[in-house]
């Protein structure tokens, strides 16, 4: 199977953006649940 260069290329962007906004979106919960107690108490 050998995909021409700009496939690929567009496929790895494509995969980097996924992964940044998986994490981004990590961090915010564990942000929005930490700020959520610290309220709390």
């Amino acid at each position: 199977m050998c995909d021409p260069p700009s496939v690929v290329k567009a496929a790895q962007k494509v995969k980097a953006k996924t992964i940044r906004y998986t994490f981004t979106r990590i961090l915010l919960i564990l942000f929005a649940k930490k700020a959520y107690k610290l309220y709390k108490t």
